[in-house]
C-alpha cells in the first residue's frame, strides 16, 4: 500500500530515500518560482537551473567583455607566441588586416596581404602590404614559374584534346 507521500514522490520524480524540499525561491533569470532541498549549511540557490544560470551569467556585461578578451590574443590560455606555424601567422594577419583595400601596386579592388620580409608570424602593419592576386605572384616570384609551366603544360593539353580517340 501507498501513502500519500510516496506518490507525491514518485510524481516528483524523485527516488523515496530523497528529502523532501525544505526551501521555495524565485529564479534571478527567468523568474519562476521553484523549490528544492538545501542543506542548512549551503547557500540558497539563486537560479532554477543551469541553463539559467548559465544564460543569466554571460548576459552580464563585465563577463561578456572578459570572455571575448581573454579569447584572443596574447591573453589566450592557448597563446604560443611566434611558436607558431606558417598558417597561423597568415590567420593572425586576416584577423589584424581584415577590412578590405584596394592593392598598393596597381590599384585594384580585391587585394590580399603580403608579407614583405615573407615571415608570416611579422605582423606589423609596415611589414604587410595590400596586393590583388596578380601582384602579389609577381612580388612573390611565382608568376613567372606558373607562366613557365603553362607554356611547358600548353602544348601536352592541345595534342591531348586533339587525340582523344
Amino acid at each position: 500500500m501507498t501513502t500519500d507521500s510516496t506518490i507525491s514522490d514518485v510524481l516528483a520524480g524523485r527516488a523515496k530515500w530523497c528529502r523532501k524540499d525544505n526551501w521555495t525561491g524565485e529564479c534571478a533569470q527567468c523568474r519562476t518560482v521553484f523549490s528544492r532541498y538545501v542543506r542548512p549549511s549551503l547557500p540558497r540557490p539563486v537560479y532554477c537551473c543551469a541553463r539559467c544560470r548559465n544564460k543569466h551569467i554571460a548576459n552580464r556585461p563585465d563577463v561578456k567583455d572578459a570572455r571575448a578578451a581573454a579569447r584572443r590574443g596574447e591573453k589566450s590560455i592557448w597563446w604560443k607566441g611566434d611558436a607558431i606555424a606558417e598558417r597561423s601567422g597568415r590567420t593572425r594577419a586576416l584577423r589584424a588586416f581584415p577590412e578590405k583595400a584596394p592593392c598598393e601596386a596597381c590599384g585594384a579592388e580585391r587585394s590580399e596581404r603580403h608579407h614583405k620580409d615573407g615571415n608570416t608570424k611579422n605582423n606589423a602593419a609596415e611589414n604587410v602590404a595590400r596586393l590583388c592576386r596578380r601582384c602579389h605572384m609577381t612580388e612573390d616570384g611565382r608568376l613567372g614559374r606558373v607562366r613557365a609551366m603553362m607554356k611547358e603544360l600548353q602544348p601536352k593539353g592541345v595534342e591531348a584534346r586533339w587525340n582523344k580517340n
